[in-house]
């Protein structure tokens, strides 16, 4: 259960990430993060998952920047 935190959608957290929606997918598959639940066909997410997010995008960036060095 949520106890009544705000729950997200995955364009949500892609909006307030400032990433493509693509590439929020991919982190949640590769590191495979599960939702906090499924209202209908949509995953949905608690907000605590934004800094685990923020982290991993950073480090996907960090890594696309040193392959190209």
């Amino acid at each position: 259960m949520n106890d009544g935190k705000k729950l997200l959608t995955t364009g949500e957290l892609a909006k307030m990430l400032g990433c493509p929606l693509w590439k929020l997918q991919y982190i949640l598959a590769s590191r495979r993060i599960q939702p906090s639940q499924r209202v209908g066909h949509l995953r949905v997410f608690e907000t605590d998952i934004v800094g685990v997010l923020e982290k991993e995008l950073q480090q996907m960036s960090r890594r696309i920047r040193h392959a190209a060095d």
